[in-house]
């Protein structure tokens, strides 16, 4: 059993490698400048390192100044990675946040940029919505916001982001600044180099760096090590996760060809997990339905499924539809959301997709997760209220929690209450996913099991089963 299981398990790691070797290939290649530019960042990553702890990177972000911090700028996880930092600075000071990618003149308080619509990154994303986590917390602060962009090759950023950081702090002495930019300019000889030049003594916190990862052996969860002379690593998301978003970063701009280069990503993805899973090449082609189609989507779903849902209100989650290989994706999918449409996108192949009733579709769920599950480490369950807002915006047609949580306890312990609609959405995407998650960690799921599971439509997980793994969940 053990070794049916370790065969499963190597099988995910090798589709791991494969999807980030095919997927860097596609990313357009560096000119000879960014070649050589990205080479110190490789460097400054080079040497040794030590595990540590919490505690010791905190200290080093409390003596830092200014605190320089790698953003990836493609991942939502690297600015909710900035939105702990911002809390965590000291209170010694007013904090200030000096972005790379905010046009160099612009200076503002935290608690206006919240309002200003007009405020925009240089990539066109409005600053509120980009940053608005870490901009409530800087206004509660009498935080700042500052750009430093300027128009130029990386080099020339740098000298001009470094100049921008001495005229804050001459200008504003009573505040600590944090500048969040590309990940490239933390090396020693970039932005590094030219703060303490202009007398800085920075603290350097590079996110999830890929060439770290690439020396971690065993599982890679999240931690921290020391990289010396001031630099710190903290790794929290895998790099698949990384090359997932660069790959659709590209077609932003056009939401057609955004959810185009979504499909093939999971069409990548769907071909790669069947050959780990031994199985046929799917049968099906995924399609992406973007934001703008939720109501024709909204028409395709079954009936029972359909009235759980609002027209004119979509939710605030990517939606499979429960028969069809479709995905509703309300802005760009992150990697969690790419792996479990590859599993929706194989499951329509098999008997499993036959799920009208409440135990089938909380099966089918729970075989999207467990992929997601086993190729991100970071993946935590979701709770029931972040569920419901997610598939409620509309908070007049959300449930009341209290009760629900009561009825979904029942439910997974095996009693069969009535479920509304919108309930069994919730019991359908908390239940499914704890399942899913335990599943992954099972001995018992193996490369016969899945197959099993795929065929049988689900019957081969009992009821008595299914509930004692949303308990153990």
């Amino acid at each position: 059993m053990k070794s049916a299981r370790r065969r499963l398990v190597q099988d995910i790691r090798a589709l791991e490698r494969r999807l980030r070797r095919d997927w860097s290939k596609e990313a357009p290649p560096l000119s000879e400048e960014l070649r050589v530019y990205r080479q110190s960042w490789l460097s400054t990553l080079s040497g040794p390192t030590r595990a540590a702890s919490a505690l010791e990177l905190n200290l080093a972000l409390e003596t830092g100044d200014p605190l320089l911090v790698g953003d990836y700028h493609a991942l939502r996880r690297a600015r909710s990675g900035l939105r702990n930092l911002v809390k965590e600075l000291p209170r010694d000071r007013l904090p200030g946040l000096l972005l790379e990618l905010l046009p160099h003149d612009i200076t503002v308080r935290a608690k206006d940029a919240i309002q200003r619509t007009d405020l925009r990154l240089v990539d066109g994303r409005p600053v509120a919505e980009a940053y608005g986590p870490s901009l409530r917390l800087l206004a509660q602060r009498q935080g700042l916001i500052a750009g430093a962009w300027v128009d130029g090759p990386p080099e020339e950023r740098d000298r001009a982001a470094a100049e921008r950081w001495r005229s804050l702090q001459q200008d504003c002495p009573d505040r600590r600044w944090l500048l969040f930019f590309g990940d490239w300019h933390l090396a020693e000889d970039h932005l590094p180099r030219l703060l303490r030049e202009r007398g800085g003594h920075p603290t350097m916190l590079h996110q999830s760096p890929e060439p770290i990862w690439e020396r971690i052996k065993g599982d890679a969860g999240e931690r921290i090590l020391d990289l010396g002379a001031g630099h710190w690593a903290w790794l929290h998301t895998p790099p698949l996760a990384q090359w997932a978003s660069t790959l659709q970063e590209i077609s932003q701009d056009d939401p057609e060809a955004a959810a185009e280069a979504t499909e093939e990503l999971i069409e990548a993805l769907a071909g790669q997990l069947t050959q780990a899973l031994r199985l046929p090449d799917p049968g099906n082609r995924p399609s992406v339905w973007p934001t703008s189609l939720w109501p024709g989507f909204h028409a395709t779903l079954p009936a029972d499924y359909r009235r759980g849902f609002v027209a004119d209100r979509p939710p605030a989650a990517v939606v499979f539809h429960p028969t069809l290989p479709a995905i509703w994706a309300p802005g760009t999918p992150g990697l969690n959301q790419l792996v479990e449409a590859a599993g929706h996108v194989i499951a329509c192949d098999y008997p499993l997709v036959e799920r009208g009733r409440l135990h089938g579709r909380l099966c089918a769920r729970a075989f999207r997760r467990i992929w997601a599950s086993m190729l991100n480490p970071f993946l935590r369950p979701t709770s029931l209220a972040e569920a419901a807002r997610s598939l409620f915006p509309d908070a007049s047609r959300r449930p009341r929690l209290e009760n629900v949580g009561a009825l979904l306890r029942a439910w997974a312990e095996g009693e069969r209450p009535y479920l509304s609609p919108q309930q069994r959405l919730l019991a359908v995407e908390v239940l499914g996913a704890r399942a899913g998650s335990a599943l992954a960690e099972s001995r018992s799921t193996d490369h016969p099991f899945v197959e099993k599971f795929l065929k049988s439509g689900g019957r081969s997980l009992g009821w008595e089963e299914l509930t004692a793994t949303i308990r153990a969940a």
